[in-house]
């Protein structure tokens, strides 16, 4: 509800009805239970219900908010529920070019009719939408209200610590800058620095000198981190390059560590259908998998084939890549099953 003041506020009204003379009243007796303009897919046919069944609702109401359109109508209930399950959702842009494209496209793709194509859940969502929050303050006239100070607090800019943090982290559990070679952050680092730190960085993991590779990288980073920022495009490069020698060198838990900062920086600053958090999902999968915790490998998989089939389609290269990095996963897991099996009854028989 959008009170005088500016503020919205959450009522919950439980089944409510709609007394607008020009719409069905949706909850009479005996007829499903929901309001058909909001309800997924899923919910109409019976099936599991999810937070991407959440999300296809949040999306229908963002959708509406920005256009001034109910996303799907009907005469009565059923036409409703039908074209929830097969009409798609008119494309925000179209109407409201202004909308910026990562907003158009994350409300898109909450749409999805599947729910494995929507997002992963309500962070990722979250991270985008709060992008746009800005000024959120100027709603509320009075300094003292409590609706200003909160809104004052919600749109006030992020920091993300936890890059600097995991790899000032990875330095001490790793040792990797001794106390000599201590960095001091100055302006006279620029780019080039950076770029030529990667690429001697590079030179020395082709010979397979990956300690000194790492060490010559992050003491780079940790003089870039401060002059640049963490979500700059030139120290992100970095950064995914020293990840990408932590898993090459068997450092797996690190790299995991690093890909989740990474994760976390650049959805919160570009959306999570962004191809570098995408490669950065593919590679802490794989790092996961390495850990061996299969279970929890194979769902993020599944997570980013749905996402990659989302943006790319179902017959891109990247989808059918990890469709059997996940298959082969599987298949594995299968065979170490029925070898531990026939090893568990091979000790149990008895002798002779």
């Amino acid at each position: 509800m959008l009170y005088d003041n500016g503020t919205l506020k959450v009522l919950d009204l439980g089944l409510a009805i709609a007394l607008d003379a020009d719409r069905s009243r949706y909850t009479s007796t005996g007829q499903t239970i929901g309001t058909p303009a909001f309800m997924a897919p899923e919910q109409i046919e019976s099936r599991d219900v999810t937070a991407q069944t959440d999300l296809y609702a949040l999306g229908l109401i963002l959708h509406e908010l920005l256009t001034g359109d109910r996303v799907v109508t009907g005469t009565n209930a059923f036409s409703v529920w039908s074209r929830q399950l097969s009409a798609p959702a008119p494309d925000i842009r179209v109407e409201r070019p202004e909308v910026p494209a990562d907003m158009a496209g994350l409300i898109m793709c909450m749409l999805e009719k599947k729910p494995e194509s929507r997002p992963a859940g309500a962070v990722a969502v979250h991270a985008v939408l709060m992008r746009h929050a800005t000024d959120v303050a100027e709603l509320v006239d009075d300094n003292n209200s409590p609706a200003r100070m909160y809104s004052l607090a919600v749109s006030a800019p992020t920091r993300s610590p936890r890059s600097a943090t995991v790899i000032e982290s990875a330095r001490d559990a790793h040792d990797l800058t001794p106390a000599s070679e201590a960095v001091v952050p100055t302006d006279d680092l620029s780019r080039g620095d950076l770029h030529r730190a990667i690429e001697k960085a590079r030179g020395l993991a082709d010979e397979s000198r990956y300690n000194p590779a790492v060490r010559h990288l992050h003491t780079a980073l940790r003089a870039a981190i401060p002059l640049l920022g963490a979500r700059d495009p030139d120290v992100v490069d970095a950064r995914i390059e020293l990840a990408g020698l932590r898993f090459e060198s068997g450092g797996h838990a690190e790299a995991a560590e690093l890909y989740r900062a990474l994760i976390d920086d650049l959805t919160a600053d570009r959306g999570p259908y962004d191809d570098q958090v995408m490669y950065c999902q593919r590679r802490l999968a794989e790092c996961t998998l390495h850990l061996g915790h299969t279970s929890e490998a194979v769902d993020r998989l599944l997570r980013l084939q749905a996402q990659l089939e989302a943006r790319y389609g179902r017959s891109d290269r990247r989808v059918v890549e990890v469709a059997e990095i996940v298959g082969n996963v599987r298949r594995g897991a299968v065979r170490e099953e029925r070898q531990s099996r026939c090893h568990r009854r091979s000790i149990q028989r008895p002798t002779t």
